[in-house]
């Protein structure tokens, strides 16, 4: 454990602090399988891991739902997936929200990409899972503040070093973080509607690793295309509320003022329910507005382009 923060919290509330490392561990390994790094080579051709992506699966069809800006990168070079026992690569053509003509991708602010993994990828994942319709929460979300719940945000953040082929360490050392709901009025200033975001406060003293090890105020690079999922508060600990552990978002971006910023998942599967008929059948018409998309084609090179 680390951090004098986290120390003054297990000492004033041992019992709470111990509910909270057992329940963030027990989430995490629950969703990892289906949260996987994203790597890119770089110049001289070696991959590191540049951001993090979701596995979903529906009507027989599978898909990564991740970042935009982390699925630029693949417009420079290959981009891989990391399985748990070896890595993939994905495809060199995705869908993207666009970025704003004369803008750069700070200005795209639903920031979403979804890769379509063929069976060939999906063979070569055979220890990674994917989530369904029914881990998923698509059906709206609650606007009541005094019932709103925890979320728990679920990726891979950035490392210094290079990773050889062979490296199965990077199923192991995801990171985790936590934080309420912002306000009603806090959407309304960040500008983005609680129909196709979800806006956390992000707790600098809250973030467990794979093997439990307490950090305070981890950077949150590489955490872009992780996995928001529903928490839920103290209280609902031992008793939990319906749709606890469901995904919400695709984390797409951390604000300097202690904000994380999510695509809601519904933005992800309108677009695969409008592409697939298959998906159509199991998936009415979502109740959002749906995301402007393009399709984006992106480079082979096995070494970043400069």
């Amino acid at each position: 454990m680390t951090g004098s923060n986290d120390r003054k919290q297990q000492i004033k509330n041992p019992t709470k602090y111990a509910l909270w490392r057992e329940r963030g561990q027990e989430a995490s390994h629950l969703l990892a399988p289906a949260v996987r790094p994203i790597f890119a080579f770089n110049e001289v051709g070696m991959p590191e891991r540049v951001g993090s992506c979701v596995l979903f699966s529906a009507a027989g069809l599978y898909f990564a739902f991740s970042a935009a800006h982390v699925a630029d990168l693949g417009k420079l070079t290959r981009l891989l997936l990391g399985g748990r026992l070896r890595r993939v690569y994905l495809p060199t053509s995705w869908w993207a929200t666009p970025i704003p003509a004369g803008k750069d991708r700070e200005a795209d602010k639903i920031d979403a990409a979804i890769f379509t993994l063929s069976p060939e990828i999906v063979q070569g994942l055979p220890t990674c899972e994917f989530l369904e319709l029914g881990d998923c929460n698509i059906g709206g979300y609650c606007d009541d503040e005094a019932t709103w719940p925890h979320y728990l945000c679920i990726g891979y953040r950035l490392k210094q070093g290079k990773f050889d082929e062979d490296h199965t360490r990077v199923a192991f050392d995801f990171t985790t973080c936590h934080g309420p709901e912002v306000s009603k009025s806090k959407y309304y200033d960040l500008h983005r509607p609680k129909a196709t975001y979800l806006c956390l406060d992000f707790n600098l003293a809250a973030n467990v690793n794979a093997v439990g090890r307490i950090d305070t105020a981890p950077k949150l690079r590489g955490m872009s295309g992780g996995a928001i999922v529903r928490w839920h508060s103290w209280d609902d600990r031992v008793a939990p509320g319906p749709g606890r552990d469901r995904l919400e978002a695709i984390f797409t971006d951390f604000l300097k003022h202690g904000v994380i910023i999510g695509t809601r998942v519904a933005v992800f599967v309108e677009k695969i329910r409008r592409e697939h008929p298959a998906v159509a059948n199991q998936v009415p018409p979502l109740n959002i507005e749906p995301a402007t998309w393009e399709y984006v084609t992106g480079s082979d090179a096995r070494r970043r382009l400069r």
